[in-house]
């Protein structure tokens, strides 16, 4: 993390909490998407198939159920 007296000496401190204040808000509903969720889930999916045990699956199981609390899972 760059020093934080070097922003603030040059005025790039405000202009960085500026910009956290407006991407905070856009990053956060783009994130909450039920897309995103879903692309989530499925490589999270996708990285337990590489292992040989069951808990991992039974975590995204649960992962999906948590996230999509009204979707019939086969």
């Amino acid at each position: 993390m760059p020093n934080l007296t070097f922003f603030v000496m040059f005025g790039k401190y405000n202009i960085t909490i500026t910009m956290l204040k407006i991407l905070k808000p856009i990053l956060l509903k783009f994130f909450s998407s039920s897309a995103i969720k879903q692309l989530i889930v499925d490589l999270l999916r996708t990285i337990c198939k590489q292992t040989s045990n069951d808990v991992d699956d039974k975590a995204v199981d649960f992962l999906e159920k948590q996230l999509f609390p009204g979707k019939t899972f086969s």
